[in-house]
């Protein structure tokens, strides 16, 4: 079975799922593609896709929804950051922000009408992100499905964005793709 999924979903939520995935079901070899380009079924021989954005409108296909975008600032535990009040955002603004590819920060600093009056550092994916604040270079915003275990610590919470989720896609309804994509929802 080929599962198609974000890279940072792959590293920060599936992998560390995948030895009970394993151990559940040895009949099953999973194979996991790692990219974030739109997914055509056929041609690119995808069981299973998931992908973050808004409520798929897709007709021809199966779509499930796995967990909304809740969306936490976090920073490496144990930082003068996490001692004391939990801060609103415009204090969250003074700090150093790590932003990644989807450019939360930016889009909740503009609605609220703050600017980042500390650095801002840029990565592309969300799994950098999270590891540039693991290593105490500032506060990253994060869907906190990806937080598991990680060394960090939540500052603040986003306000939800609407329907923005990640969602499970498939084709088939059937056989050892269907025994996945039930695994999937029932994490």
């Amino acid at each position: 079975v080929t599962l198609s999924v974000p890279p940072s979903f792959a590293s920060k939520w599936l992998v560390p799922r995948l030895p009970e995935f394993e151990a559940r079901h040895p009949d099953i070899d999973l194979r996991v593609v790692a990219e974030e380009s739109l997914t055509d079924f056929k041609r690119d021989g995808i069981d299973i896709a998931i992908r973050q954005g808004g409520k798929p409108q897709e007709s021809s296909l199966n779509s499930a929804l796995l967990s909304l975008v809740d969306l936490v600032a976090v920073a490496r535990q144990g930082s003068a950051l996490t001692k004391g009040d939990s801060p609103e955002l415009a204090d969250l603004a003074q700090h150093t922000l790590i932003q990644d590819g989807h450019h939360h920060w930016d889009l909740l600093l503009r609605q609220h009408g703050l600017t980042a009056t500390g650095r801002v550092l840029q990565f592309n994916q969300t799994a950098l992100a999270m590891d540039a604040a693991m290593n105490g270079q500032g506060i990253a915003l994060v869907p906190r499905i990806f937080l598991g275990s990680q060394p960090l610590s939540e500052l603040w919470q986003a306000p939800r964005l609407g329907d923005q989720g990640f969602y499970v896609l498939w084709p088939s309804t059937q056989g050892r793709a269907k025994t996945v994509v039930d695994w999937l929802l029932r994490q």
